[in-house]
């Protein structure tokens, strides 16, 4: 199997006026950006929600991704509401121990953690309220968690790739429905020139921890899930960040 998106897939997106492609400068955004250009799609608009908890890897790999795709690149901001990041990360990491408690009960909740929302959802549904007649690209495979398990299973069920968000009122595309393994991302992103690319997401998440993903994010969100509240805290994740 190869890297692609298929024939129906593409059906299902090419009437939307404008095709928002959210990317964080991991393997699947990155593959999903390059894969629609591969297909001669000239109406994307990659679009990033600022954490300013972004890996340098991150950004070099999203600085590489428009320089060659040539697609418009837009920013979201978060909307802290006058908090810093480190309010509202500390509050999250301090989370931690009830979720753990939640997970072993079999009632995981990762809305505990609202650093999620407010750095990214937040910014992002503010700015997709003011567009019309387009589609986002989410690039989530099914075996990342449960919960996108469960939607790829439905989306497979009804034959379709497209998902209408009600409450956030816009269509999502899912063009890794069907993708079960990381091994097929590698060789099509070193076929594109992306050699280094390595997962995204914020340099701290307290998510890591309840799931003991151990990656190299994992050891800087353990310490600052130790350190939160402690003046140490700001001073140390400060070199994680550009503000």
């Amino acid at each position: 199997m190869s890297l692609k998106l298929l024939t129906q897939f593409i059906e299902e997106i090419k009437h939307f006026e404008k095709i928002y492609c959210l990317v964080s400068g991991g393997y699947h955004s990155t593959a999903s950006a390059l894969l629609l250009k591969d297909n001669g799609f000239e109406n994307v608009i990659l679009v990033h929600n600022k954490t300013y908890l972004e890996s340098r890897s991150s950004k070099e790999t999203m600085k590489k991704l428009q320089k060659l795709t040539k697609y418009p690149y837009i920013e979201t901001e978060p909307d802290l509401k006058g908090e810093t990041v480190w309010e509202i990360m500390k509050r999250s990491f301090q989370k931690v121990s009830e979720v753990m408690e939640d997970r072993r009960n079999k009632k995981y909740d990762r809305k505990k953690f609202e650093c999620c929302t407010k750095l990214k959802k937040d910014s992002s549904d503010k700015f997709f309220a003011e567009e019309e007649n387009f589609v986002v690209i989410d690039s989530s495979c099914p075996y990342e968690s449960n919960r996108r398990s469960f939607y790829a299973r439905d989306l497979r069920n009804r034959n379709i790739y497209l998902r209408f968000l009600k409450k956030r009122k816009f269509w999502k595309a899912y063009p890794f429905r069907d993708v079960y393994a990381e091994k097929y991302f590698l060789p099509y992103l070193k076929s594109k020139g992306f050699h280094k690319v390595k997962h995204s997401g914020c340099v701290i998440c307290p998510i890591l921890i309840v799931w003991e993903i151990y990656n190299e994010n994992y050891y800087n969100s353990l310490k600052a899930m130790e350190r939160a509240g402690l003046p140490s805290f700001q001073k140390t994740m400060m070199d994680f960040m550009e503000v």
